[in-house]
């Protein structure tokens, strides 16, 4: 996001597109966190907690994909 508001000439259409992309990243990867924490502090035992880190971590990698 940084870099689109100071660098807005080398965006040909308009550098709030870039920011929102940054922007969509941040709250998609802010939600999952949120997510993560309030499914690990309802884990009843470790083997939950694990499996459902991992399920969590997998499903934070996909914004690198997509954006």
């Amino acid at each position: 996001m940084k870099f689109s508001l100071n660098h807005p000439y080398k965006f040909m259409n308009s550098a709030i597109i870039a920011w929102s992309v940054g922007f969509m990243q941040f709250t998609s990867a802010l939600g999952v966190e949120l997510a993560n924490i309030g499914v690990l502090c309802c884990a009843q035992d470790p083997i939950n907690l694990v499996f459902n880190f991992i399920a969590l971590a997998i499903v934070a990698e996909f914004d690198n994909f997509v954006y």
